[in-house]
């Protein structure tokens, strides 16, 4: 990867980039075009020039990127997680052909390998991202140096992964067992996204 990248640092309407402002100023962002016709959002920790290691993300994995700074500096790895297509994304979601949505992540994350890493790397899979990871890995082996399986939350220290999943699970279970929560809940998604 370059030291540098001379790419677009983001476009007039960016969620990605206005995320990274607002709760991680410890990650670089840039915008990558890739070969596939897309362009991808790409958030950076660690060294410059340190070993990179792919993060295929979760939901959750902005929770990852607060714990491990200086672990990756300390050990010289430069973390690159491109973030997947239509996370932190608005406007209306196209359900209609979901493992096409997933083969077009696959591509893209095999363009961004072969374009800016340009040598197999080590994945790693966070929560969804396993499953992305573990196809990836199958496909094209000949991208993949060493896949590691993640938990959600895995690395997160000092208390705070507890925080996070009780306020997630807490959550969850609301829109189970209160009368209403998925009723209203379909209703704001019908009148927002449909």
């Amino acid at each position: 990867l370059p030291a540098e990248p001379a790419l677009a640092a983001r476009d007039a309407d960016d969620a990605v980039a206005d995320f990274a402002a607002a709760h991680l100023p410890m990650c670089r962002y840039y915008r990558a075009p890739l070969t596939t016709g897309r362009t991808a959002r790409v958030l950076e920790m660690g060294p410059l020039n340190g070993r990179p290691i792919l993060l295929l993300h979760g939901m959750l994995f902005p929770t990852i990127l607060h714990a491990g700074v200086q672990a990756l500096e300390q050990e010289g790895l430069r973390l690159i997680t491109p973030v997947r297509a239509g996370y932190l994304e608005t406007g209306p979601a196209d359900f209609d052909d979901a493992d096409g949505h997933i083969d077009e992540v696959l591509a893209d994350y095999a363009a961004f390998i072969e374009w800016f890493i340009a040598e197999p790397v080590i994945l790693v899979g966070s929560s969804l991202g396993i499953s992305y990871g573990a196809r990836l890995a199958r496909l094209r082996p000949d991208l993949v140096g060493g896949l590691i399986m993640a938990g959600g939350n895995a690395f997160q220290q000092g208390g705070r992964k507890s925080a996070y999943m009780d306020a997630f699970f807490t959550g969850l279970r609301d829109l189970v067992i209160r009368p209403g929560w998925a009723r209203r809940l379909a209703w704001q998604f019908t009148r927002n996204c449909a």
